[in-house]
């Protein structure tokens, strides 16, 4: 089933509200709970988006209404900040598409380059979602909001929406400034190699390289495919916010209770224990390697307040002290370094 993004959601209710609708009414006759807006990392069944787009279309008698509340947003999120830090445009959009499915999952972008301009292109994929063009439509223009905020001057070529024209014609056309094409395969915005070349307006490529993998670990609990896999993503990304990853916690990430979390780890021969503590094993043992940090650093970073705490699980996991795990790796490596090191004759 497809997922949004509850930020996506909460973001929609606000361009919505903008446009003169009841933002209230609109999500509990949608069956959106509000509680479920409050934290950016939760995720809502993609009917829901269009059920909500569907009675605002009908409220505001609006038969683009998605179309329009993708211009109405004020953008923010991971994925503006990361078009934002991008060194360039090309950049910018290239990591947009790897991570685009943190807003809708069932949403492939991809950025194709011609021969005289560029085009981002969605592919919604769900052949169900694909009926209703609100949401499809909301994707493409929030995704451009987001653009014409971090890209300096952004005015696209020209648009194609994946559905016949709706409406008063020419009206989707004057709404986004441009030339439209509709019912194309997929939906794109095209723009030039100019464009494509241009500077971000917070260029800072160390910072969009942290931005990215943070997003990227975000994307694996979107995408994770078995419990153990979900669970494991919501430990990572628990222990990368300073958070204790507690079962009760995961489970509430993860909207089931515990006991359906522990039947569904069960279900595939595992326990909540086990895939925290590979979660744990795996991010220590690398933090371990690399050198840089204290263990009482490393202890924090993997969910523990005390160093013996940790050393003692440590040992459980690894058969040895973090001391002597870091001391045989910095070993391995000197063996390797002299191994390369060519030989005096």
């Amino acid at each position: 089933m497809a997922t949004v993004g509850s930020i996506q959601v909460a973001d929609a209710l606000l361009a919505l509200e903008a446009m003169g609708a009841n933002a209230a009414s609109l999500r509990n006759r949608a069956g959106i709970p509000g509680a479920v807006l409050d934290d950016a990392a939760n995720r809502l069944p993609a009917e829901a988006a269009v059920r909500l787009f569907d009675l605002a279309a009908d409220d505001l008698h609006d038969p683009i209404v998605g179309l329009r509340a993708g211009l109405h947003l004020r953008p923010r999120g991971p994925l503006v900040f990361l078009l934002l830090a991008g060194p360039d445009t090309r950049h910018a959009l290239r990591s947009y598409t790897r991570l685009a499915r943190l807003a809708l999952d069932s949403v492939e972008v991809r950025l194709v380059e011609r021969t005289n301009h560029a085009e981002l292109t969605w592919d919604l994929g769900d052949p169900a979602l694909r009926a209703s063009h609100h949401l499809f439509d909301f994707a493409v223009t929030s995704g451009l909001s987001a653009m014409r905020v971090a890209i300096p001057g952004m005015a696209p070529l020209g648009i194609d929406l994946a559905h016949p024209e709706i409406g008063v014609p020419g009206e989707s056309a004057r709404a986004l400034g441009c030339t439209v094409r509709f019912d194309r395969r997929v939906a794109a915005v095209r723009i030039s190699m100019a464009t494509l070349a241009a500077r971000t307006l917070a260029a800072n490529p160390l910072v969009a390289e942290q931005l990215e993998k943070m997003h990227q670990a975000l994307l694996a609990n979107v995408t994770a495919s078995s419990a153990r896999d979900r669970v494991a993503a919501t430990v990572r990304r628990m222990l990368a916010s300073g958070a204790a990853p507690h079962r009760s916690d995961v489970a509430k990430h993860l909207h089931v209770s515990e006991r359906t979390l522990q039947r569904q780890l069960e279900q595939e021969g595992a326990t909540f224990k086990q895939v925290r503590d590979g979660v744990r094993t795996e991010l220590s043992q690398a933090l371990l390697s690399d050198g840089s940090m204290k263990v009482e650093a490393i202890a924090h970073s993997v969910g523990f307040s005390e160093v013996a705490s940790f050393s003692k699980a440590f040992a459980r996991w690894s058969g040895g002290s973090p001391t002597n795990y870091r001391a045989s790796i910095a070993a391995r490596g000197r063996r390797r370094a002299s191994a390369r090191a060519p030989r005096r004759r």
